[in-house]
């Protein structure tokens, strides 16, 4: 994993390796990048050349990639052929979707985006399983033409694991609620466990 860039003026307190019984987490380092696009590519090679070279000297035996940023499935695929091992793939987002999105002005980024979508696709389809935060997802896959060895769907919006610690307790009011959601309407979200629960 990259530090967490987020909390950038706090990167004093975070260890680049952390080990805890059978568990070790690898931090790579990162520069700040302000969410600038081009900055932004190169902290992702950057991650890609450091990840690549602790992913051999660890040797794994299998690859679990999730991937929100397209580079940690990069990561997992070209280890995988260089390793000769198998990778499952947690798909978090869409980045070719939104690479293409964000290319239609400009010739330059179309290159790339038609770049980047052939690289996805790659990695996609090389994966022995694929999880879904969505089924809206296979969508965008049978459309681009993606074929999935194997799919499973995990969701990252509310499931049972979250609602148990609010079915043991009970929730008493007299008053109207009014709730406001800001976010996301898919799926993932689960809205409609939300609103039956409140």
């Amino acid at each position: 994993t990259s530090e967490p860039n987020r909390y950038f003026k706090n990167k004093h307190y975070f260890q680049n390796r952390f080990k805890n019984k059978n568990l070790i987490i690898h931090r790579i380092s990162v520069f700040d990048h302000k969410e600038k696009f081009i900055i932004k590519s190169l902290v992702g090679i950057k991650y890609f050349l450091d990840g690549q070279i602790k992913i051999f000297k660890i040797n794994p035996d299998f690859i679990i990639a999730s991937s929100a940023r397209l580079v940690s499935g990069l990561l997992a695929y070209v280890s995988s052929i260089v390793l000769k091992i198998k990778y499952a793939l947690d798909l978090r987002d869409l980045f070719g979707s939104f690479i293409n999105e964000y290319s239609k002005k400009n010739y330059i980024l179309k290159v790339i985006a038609f770049l980047i979508l052939k690289a996805e696709k790659k990695v996609i389809e090389n994966a022995n399983t694929v999880n879904l935060v969505s089924p809206g997802f296979q969508l965008y896959l049978r459309k681009k033409n993606i074929k999935i060895k194997n799919v499973s769907y995990f969701t990252n919006g509310i499931d049972n694991l979250f609602l148990n610690n609010f079915r043991k307790k009970k929730f008493q009011t007299k008053k109207k609620l009014t709730l406001t959601y800001a976010g996301n309407v898919g799926y993932g979200q689960k809205l409609d466990v939300i609103l039956h629960y409140v």
